[in-house]
C-alpha cells in the first residue's frame, strides 16, 4: 500500500502524457506511481473493469485523477467510474487520503470547469484536496492563475506539452506523495 494511484481517461493521448509527468513527480518523492487508464464506455466490459480499478483506489495512499474536458466537465468514463464507488463512499475508506486532479482542454476556462467538476467526488469521499500553489509554494501557475489542479491547453497528441503544464503535473505528483508519506509515517 505504498503507491499513489493515477487513474485517467485519455481519448487522444494528451491526458496520458500529462499523467506520465504526474507519475514522475510521485516517483521523485520515493513512492510508486500506479497509472491506470479508465476504459472507454464503448468497451463491453468497461463497468466490470471499473469495479476492479476501484479496489486500487481504496488500497492507495493517495489519488491523482485525470480527464479531458467534455463541455466543461469531466469525461463520461471518469464520471461513470465515480458512480461505481458508492460502497467505497459508504465505507469511508478514502476519508483523509490526499488527492488532486489534472485535465486537458482547448481553453483555460474549460480546464478550470473540468478540474472543479473532478474535485466534487473527491470532496464527497472526504479526501484532502491539493491544487497547484502559486509562487513560493513549489509550483507554478500559468499566467491566468488556475490553482485547482494541473492542466494543459495542448490538444495535439504529437506536440510537446507546454513546459508550465509539465511543471504543474510534476508539482501535484510531488505534493500528493509528500502529504501521503507524512500521513502514513
Amino acid at each position: 500500500m505504498s503507491y499513489i494511484f493515477i487513474p485517467y481517461y485519455s481519448a487522444t493521448g494528451v491526458v496520458e502524457r500529462l499523467a506520465s509527468h504526474v507519475a514522475r513527480g510521485v516517483i521523485m518523492e520515493g513512492l510508486e506511481a500506479r497509472l491506470c487508464e479508465i476504459p472507454s464506455l464503448q468497451k463491453v466490459d468497461a463497468l466490470e473493469q471499473m469495479n476492479d480499478i476501484a479496489l486500487s483506489l481504496e488500497q492507495s495512499l493517495g489519488v491523482i485523477m485525470g480527464s479531458p474536458t467534455r463541455f466543461g466537465h469531466m469525461a463520461a468514463p471518469i464520471s461513470a467510474f465515480w458512480d461505481r464507488t458508492a460502497s467505497i463512499w459508504a465505507s469511508g475508506s478514502l476519508v483523509g487520503k490526499p488527492a488532486s486532479v489534472f485535465s486537458a482542454s482547448n481553453t483555460v476556462t474549460g480546464n478550470q470547469a473540468t478540474l472543479l467538476s473532478m474535485l466534487t467526488p473527491l470532496l464527497h469521499h472526504g479526501m484532502l484536496v491539493l491544487g497547484v500553489p502559486n509562487e513560493g509554494g513549489g509550483g507554478q501557475l500559468d499566467s491566468l492563475g488556475a490553482p485547482y489542479g494541473a492542466y494543459t491547453n495542448e490538444q495535439n497528441d504529437q506536440a510537446d506539452l507546454p513546459q508550465w503544464s509539465v511543471e504543474q503535473a510534476v508539482v501535484i505528483g510531488r505534493r500528493v506523495a509528500v502529504l501521503a508519506k507524512r500521513l502514513n509515517s
